[in-house]
């Protein structure tokens, strides 16, 4: 199993538990995998990029994790190999593992609708099945070839406290108007968006009188963690430590409005119902690339779903603490997202009554004329 960031080694440690302890698995990963039963051979640090910069610097790592993995599946001969997301990883990975005649699920699509299509076929070469979280996806990917079936979403398996539990467990009065910065759980998005985060909240503090908490993901590197501490302290903004395997559920109906990363804390701030400021920036030659390649109109996952631009998106060069500020303002005075969070679960999982951990350990079989090893 090879989780390369923290979603995905919370999705793996579900599928590992659907699979109820039956199986030895080890591999790459990360807290939550270590927890469900897993042994990593390999923390998720070593391939983490936030960007073609940090690919760049993290390749040496990336390239030798890959060979580890390559040379100890020949030592252990596994009956399959689930790789989620992590597509520039996975990508070689998974053809040198149905070379060495491992059957490959791949979970999480590679997001060739969004960029990059011509990709397509050689990713396909990747797998043997694929487990896509939108149902969009799966004609896409049944095209070039892939058995490719729908999971859905692992957000909806999350529950939610309601506002009034959130707000008590964290002492907000209920008049307080409050702001929840999530800059993400990758080093490279932490160190490029938290002190425009703090910069934001300083001037919504100064003219609005706006409280806010820094929730921190658990997968960051302790010395980041003590960095955006004390940068959070400086600017009088709160701390909250996500605990491995808590995730941002607890604390998020406590706000009223987040400065959030792109990625899937947007959803989550969408299914609590805390409208959420859409940011990012990566490097210079990642945002040039992604310009022309780019084939969607939105970035913000919601707004993709949803269809049209209902949170605000700030990238790159628009992403400016007045310009947060500006946005978070104006959410703040719009009020809870009910309407979004309710078309957004419509489209985020099939009604079967079954966790997305339970649909892909199910594809854990072997696909049709394969035998998983003996």
């Amino acid at each position: 199993m090879v989780a390369g960031e923290t979603s995905g080694d919370a999705l793996g440690a579900a599928v590992l538990q659907a699979l109820g302890g039956t199986h030895v698995v080890w591999g790459l990963g990360g807290p939550a995998l270590r927890r469900a039963g897993a042994s990593p051979l390999l923390d998720f640090q070593a391939i983490h990029a936030n960007g073609l910069g940090d690919v760049v610097r993290v390749l040496p790592r990336a390239a030798a994790a890959a060979v580890h993995l390559v040379r100890q599946t020949r030592l252990r001969r596994p009956r399959a190999a689930l790789l989620i997301d992590a597509t520039s990883f996975n990508a070689r990975l998974g053809r040198w593992l149905r070379a060495e005649g491992v059957p490959v699920l791949w979970c999480v699509a590679p997001q060739i609708w969004a960029w990059r299509p011509e990709r397509g076929p050689a990713l396909a070469r990747a797998m043997d099945r694929l487990a896509t979280l939108f149902s969009f996806e799966v004609p896409l990917w049944r095209s070039l070839g892939v058995d490719a079936r729908w999971v859905g979403h692992p957000v909806l398996d999350t529950s939610f406290p309601c506002r009034e539990e959130a707000r008590s467990s964290l002492g907000i009065l209920p008049s307080t108007p409050t702001l929840a910065l999530l800059p993400g759980s990758r080093p490279g998005e932490v160190a490029r968006l938290l002190p425009l985060f703090l910069q934001a909240a300083n001037l919504l503090k100064r003219s609005d009188g706006i409280r806010t908490w820094l929730l921190l993901a658990p997968s960051l590197p302790s010395a980041l963690v003590v960095q955006a501490m004390r940068a959070a302290r400086c600017q009088e903004v709160r701390v909250l430590q996500v605990a491995p395997g808590q995730g941002l559920a607890p604390w998020l109906p406590a706000f009223d409005a987040a400065l959030c990363a792109s990625g899937t804390a947007s959803l989550e701030c969408v299914l609590a119902a805390v409208p959420p400021v859409v940011a990012y920036r990566v490097d210079a030659l990642t945002a040039w690339l992604a310009r022309r390649w780019l084939r969607t109109e939105y970035v913000a996952l919601p707004n993709l779903l949803l269809g049209r631009r209902v949170f605000p998106e700030l990238l790159q060069e628009r992403c400016t603490p007045e310009q947060l500020a500006l946005e978070a303002r104006r959410l703040l005075m719009v009020g809870p997202a009910r309407e979004p969070r309710d078309q957004l679960r419509a489209t985020l999982s099939p009604e079967d009554g079954l966790t997305v951990g339970a649909r892909v350990a199910a594809m854990l079989a072997p696909p049709p004329g394969r035998s998983a090893r003996p």
